[in-house]
């Protein structure tokens, strides 16, 4: 493509405004708005290319949507809350591990353990030769898919 050719990117932002959603192209100086949030990357380019005066698939328009009201600082919190959550659980599940781990360095057999501790003794065979990560133990390395294989 020729420089007179080229998309021109620009970047808009859209914010609820009472039933609808305002957008807002600040480098042309204009905006407009859209009902629905799946409409406002194309209504977005509609605006930029009316403005310039150019076929809308001569603009780029990166467009950046603000959660309303309070609604993004709720998110990130839950999301700091499911962090804390997952770890918390990864660190009861280790403790677990240990405590089985222990009991059998005492000598007593799976089958007890699981009486114990109310398990099952597939469960508890479970716990004994995994990690944290549910994968087993490095003994047994190799067997676990990794994440692209999930």
């Amino acid at each position: 493509m020729s420089a007179e050719t080229e998309a021109r990117p620009l970047r808009a932002t859209a914010r609820r405004s009472g039933r609808w959603w305002k957008i807002e192209i600040p480098e042309l100086d204009t905006s407009g708005q859209s009902p629905t949030v799946r409409d406002i990357p194309e209504i977005a380019a509609e605006i930029a290319s009316e403005c310039l005066a150019v076929a809308p698939d001569r603009v780029i328009v990166d467009t950046a949507i603000e959660l309303p009201g309070d609604a993004e600082a709720l998110w990130a919190a839950a999301a700091v809350q499911e962090e804390a959550g997952r770890a918390a659980l990864t660190e009861a599940a280790r403790l677990r591990r240990e405590t089985i781990r222990a009991l059998a360095d005492q000598g007593l057999r799976q089958a007890d353990i699981a009486r114990l501790l109310r398990l099952t003794p597939q469960r508890i065979n479970q716990l004994m030769t995994t990690e944290g990560n549910g994968c087993p133990t490095e003994a047994e390395a190799g067997t676990c898919p990794t994440e692209d294989e999930l």
